[in-house]
C-alpha cells in the first residue's frame, strides 16, 4: 500500500501544492467552491488534511511517489517470475532424466508420463 507521508497537512503545504497545480485545477480535484478554496488559501479557515492529501496525488511529488511504487513492483514481479521458471525448468529436466533412466511412474504417481 502507498502511503502519503505524514507532514502532508498545513497551510504552507496547501498553498505549494495548489501553485504547482494552479487554482482552476485544484478546484475540479477538490470539487469545492471557489470561496471555499479562497478562504483555506488565505487562512482564514483550516485546511481539511484531504485536501491536502487529495492534491497531493496529483502534484509531481505524488504522482513519482506512485510510479516509483509501480517500478518496484513490477520489478518484484519479474523476479518472481523468472525465479519460477527456473525452477520449472529445473523440474522439466529432473523429470526427463528420470524418463531416461528407466523410470516409468507408478499407478498412484501425480506426474503424466
Amino acid at each position: 500500500m502507498i502511503a502519503a507521508p505524514s507532514d502532508i497537512w498545513g497551510i504552507n503545504v496547501f498553498q505549494t501544492m495548489v501553485n504547482q497545480l494552479t487554482e482552476t485545477k485544484a478546484l475540479a480535484i477538490l470539487g469545492v467552491p471557489k470561496s471555499r478554496l479562497r478562504r483555506w488559501l488565505n487562512g482564514t479557515s483550516s485546511v481539511p488534511r484531504m485536501a491536502c492529501l487529495a492534491l497531493y496525488w496529483e502534484t509531481p511529488y505524488g504522482r513519482a511517489m506512485i510510479d516509483s511504487d509501480h517500478q518496484f513492483t513490477v520489478q518484484s514481479l519479474h523476479r518472481r517470475v523468472t525465479h519460477l521458471e527456473r525452477q520449472n525448468n529445473r523440474y522439466r529436466a529432473h523429470i526427463i532424466r528420470l524418463m531416461q533412466q528407466g523410470f516409468h511412474g507408478s499407478a498412484n504417481d501425480p506426474i503424466a508420463l
